[in-house]
């Protein structure tokens, strides 16, 4: 993605996780897409999707969860987790 002209920036954990409020800090105004994965894969901490929506929405970026972890593990509503008007 570099070498295309993207700039990358990686999120540091803090105590295992990456919280919402650290996306906000570090999205701007050019901040096309926000990937997460939905639980951390070190530590099992679970990212607060519907925080991370708010900030995606409030730049006008994408949102990319890798939700694969949850599947089965926990109830995941969907249409309320991801509402985008599509």
């Amino acid at each position: 993605m570099r070498s295309a002209g993207f700039e990358i920036r990686l999120l540091p954990f803090q105590n295992g996780a990456v919280k919402a409020d650290q996306f906000a800090v570090a999205a701007d105004e050019h901040t096309r897409l926000i990937a997460v994965s939905a639980v951390q894969s070190a530590s099992g901490y679970r990212v607060d999707i519907a925080a991370l929506r708010e900030v995606a929405s409030h730049f006008g970026a994408l949102l990319y969860v890798d939700g694969a972890q949850l599947c089965g593990a926990l109830a995941l509503d969907c249409r309320s987790a991801w509402k985008f008007g599509l």
